[in-house]
C-alpha cells in the first residue's frame, strides 16, 4: 500500500509536525503509562520516533520493529538508546514477546480487510503477558479541515469498513507526503479486540502538551482535542 522504503526520508519529516509532537505523543505516553522495569514492542516503529520516547520513559526493553528496511536503518542511527533492539518484520505476522506493553499507532489502518485486522488484534494479544496492554491510534476521518495540526484525511468512498483512506501530511502547511490506509469503524474495532480476548477496550480522550499551547498558543488548538479524527485506544489483557 505504501512502500516506505521510499518513502523514509520524507516521512521522517512527519515527526515535527505539530499534531505528532504535541498531541499525539503525549497521549500515547499518557495511556501507556509507568514503563519502569517493563518490556515494550513498537510496531511500526519507523524511525524511532516514538521508540526513543519509550526508552526514555523508562522501560527496562523496547523492541522496534517496521517492515521497512530504509526505515530501520535511519530508526538505528537517528533513535538509539541502550535499551532498544530495532529490527525488520511483518508486523502482520510475527510480534515475538510475551512483553508488558505493545505500542502500535496507526497501523490498524494499514489492515486491508477485517479479517486480517483480528488476526492482527489476536498476535498482539498472544504477544502480551497477563495484565498487560496495548496502545493504538486510529484514523477517523470525518471531513474537518485539520490542516493547520499537520494532516489531512480523505474517505475515498462512503464512510465503512475496508474503505480507502487518503492521509496527506504536512507541517506548517508545507506537504510531507501522501500515504494511503483503510477505515475501520470503532465499532468494528472495539468488537474485533473483545472477540480476540482483551477484557477491557478504553477509548482516551487526547490531550495537548503545555509546551504545544506555549508554543502555538491555545486558539491553535481550539476544538482539536474534542475532535481530531484520531481514536486513541487502551486494550487491557
Amino acid at each position: 500500500m505504501n512502500d516506505y522504503d521510499l518513502l523514509a526520508l520524507g516521512y521522517k519529516s512527519s515527526n515535527v509536525k505539530p499534531d505528532k509532537q504535541y498531541a499525539i505523543l503525549p497521549t500515547v505516553l499518557q495511556m501507556v503509562g509507568d514503563l519502569e522495569g517493563k518490556t515494550v514492542v513498537d510496531l511500526g516503529c519507523g524511525s524511532g520516533f516514538f521508540t526513543l520516547e519509550l526508552a526514555k520513559a523508562g522501560a527496562a526493553a523496547v523492541c522496534g520493529v517496521d517492515n521497512s528496511h530504509q526505515q530501520i536503518k535511519l530508526a538505528r542511527e537517528l533513535s538509539a538508546h541502550p535499551a532498544i533492539e530495532y529490527r525488520v518484520g511483518d508486523i502482520f505476522t510475527q510480534h515475538g514477546g510475551p512483553v508488558d506493553v505493545i505500542n502500535a499507532p496507526f497501523v490498524p489502518n494499514y489492515a486491508r480487510t477485517i479479517p486480517i485486522l483480528k488476526h492482527f488484534f489476536s498476535l498482539i494479544f498472544d504477544s502480551i503477558n497477563k495484565d498487560g496492554k496495548a496502545i493504538f491510534v486510529v484514523d477517523l476521518p470525518n471531513g474537518k479541515c485539520l490542516k493547520r495540526f499537520g494532516a489531512m484525511k480523505t474517505l475515498l468512498g462512503t464512510p465503512r469498513d475496508e474503505t480507502k483512506i487518503q492521509i496527506e501530511l504536512f507541517n506548517e502547511e508545507k506537504s510531507i507526503c501522501t500515504l494511503f490506509g483503510v477505515y475501520f469503524t470503532p465499532q468494528t474495532i472495539e468488537v474485533l479486540l473483545k472477540e480476540v480476548g482483551f477484557r477491557s477496550v478504553c477509548w482516551q480522550q487526547p490531550i495537548v502538551s503545555s509546551e504545544g499551547i506555549e508554543r502555538y498558543g491555545a486558539d491553535f488548538w481550539r476544538g482539536y482535542t474534542e475532535d481530531p479524527e484520531l481514536g486513541y485506544i487502551v486494550a487491557y489483557k
